[in-house]
C-alpha cells in the first residue's frame, strides 16, 4: 500500500493550507466536545470507563474532567494528524524549496 495515498491534495499554496488546517483543527474539537459531553453523563460508558481511570466511584471533578479531556484531546490530534498525513500527504506543503508562497 502507499502512503500516503495521495500528493495531490496538499497544501501547496497558503489558501489551501488554511482550509486544511481548519478542517482537522474542526475534527479534532469535535471530537473533545464529544469527550467532554460524554464526561457530563453519569450514565455513560465513556463516563464509567473515566471512573474506573482515576478510581473514583462518584461522579469525577472538574479537575478529573479536565485531565481525562486532556489526555483524550492529545490523543486525538495525534490520531487525526496522522491519519491525514496518510491519506492526503498533510502537512509539509510550504516547506519545499520555492520562489514566493502563492494565496490560492
Amino acid at each position: 500500500m502507499k502512503i500516503p495515498l495521495t500528493t495531490s491534495f496538499r497544501a501547496t499554496t497558503i489558501g489551501k493550507a488554511i482550509l486544511l488546517q481548519a478542517l482537522i483543527g474542526s475534527l479534532i474539537a469535535a471530537m473533545i466536545v464529544e469527550m467532554r459531553l460524554q464526561l457530563l453523563n453519569e450514565k455513560s460508558a465513556v463516563s464509567g470507563y473515566a471512573q474506573s481511570f482515576f478510581n473514583v466511584t462518584s461522579d469525577l471533578s472538574i479537575e478529573q474532567k479536565f485531565m481525562a479531556t486532556l489526555i483524550v484531546g492529545g490523543a486525538a490530534a495525534f490520531i487525526v494528524y496522522n491519519l491525514a498525513w496518510a491519506t492526503i500527504a498533510f502537512g509539509g506543503g510550504l516547506l519545499a524549496p520555492g520562489g514566493k508562497a502563492v494565496y490560492f
